[in-house]
Formats: C-alpha cells, sequence, structure tokens
C-alpha cells in the first residue's frame, strides 16, 4: 500500500491539531515576563531605554491577551519576547548611566589636574 503526500498530510493534520490544543499555559513564562518589566520599570530605564521598555510592557500586554485567549503558543512568544526586551531596557539603562559616571568622573580628574597644575605653578 503506498500513501500519496495528500494521504499523509490527511493522517498528519489530526496529530498536529491534537498537539496544539494540548498546549499547557505558559504561566511560568509569563510570570518571568512581569517580574522583568517590573524590575526594569524600577530601574533607570524609563529614563534611558523608554522605546524598549515601551516594547517590553506592549509585548507583555499581548501576551496576556494570548492567554485569555488560549493561545499558548502565541503567549509563550510574547511572553519570551517581552523578557529579553525588558533585560535589554536594563541593559541599555546601566550602560547609559555607567557613560555618565565615566564622563563626570573624567571631569572631576580635569578639575583635580588644573588645580594641582595651578598649584605647581604658585609655588
Amino acid at each position: 500500500m503506498t500513501l500519496t503526500k495528500s494521504g499523509l498530510a490527511l493522517c498528519l493534520v489530526p496529530g498536529l491539531l491534537a498537539a496544539c490544543s494540548t498546549a499547557h499555559a505558559p504561566r511560568e513564562q509569563l510570570g518571568a515576563a512581569e517580574t522583568a518589566v517590573r524590575q526594569a520599570q524600577a530601574s533607570q530605564a524609563p529614563q534611558y531605554a523608554p522605546a524598549e521598555l515601551r516594547m517590553a510592557a506592549d509585548k507583555l500586554e499581548a501576551a496576556r491577551r494570548a492567554m485569555r485567549e488560549e493561545k499558548y503558543h502565541e503567549a509563550r512568544r510574547l511572553a519570551e519576547q517581552a523578557t529579553v526586551d525588558a533585560q535589554l531596557a536594563e541593559a541599555k539603562a546601566r550602560d547609559a548611566q555607567s557613560q555618565q559616571t565615566a564622563r563626570e568622573m573624567r571631569a572631576n580628574i580635569e578639575t583635580l589636574r588644573r588645580e594641582a597644575e595651578r598649584n605647581s605653578i604658585t609655588r
């Protein structure tokens, strides 16, 4: 007995549909995304990475919507993306803060250098 491509597809489709319907709600991923977004909001991300933070919050809301609609694969994907976007926002904020601190330290060093030169000339 030979099985044609369309016959094979007809055999596989019910199995794929059954697999899709048994997907579990991604509660852990949603919880991780909520935590990541909350942490990013509490950091300097609103000031230094507002676009990335907004994307994370939007994807988190979309993941919640997908969960309510029982679209678990979509909810998982969106929750994971929200987590990554929130982490990126936090990392960009830390980077911006580090750069600001470095600029301030260079300015302080330059001020100290000028004072030291001035003091060495007046002695």
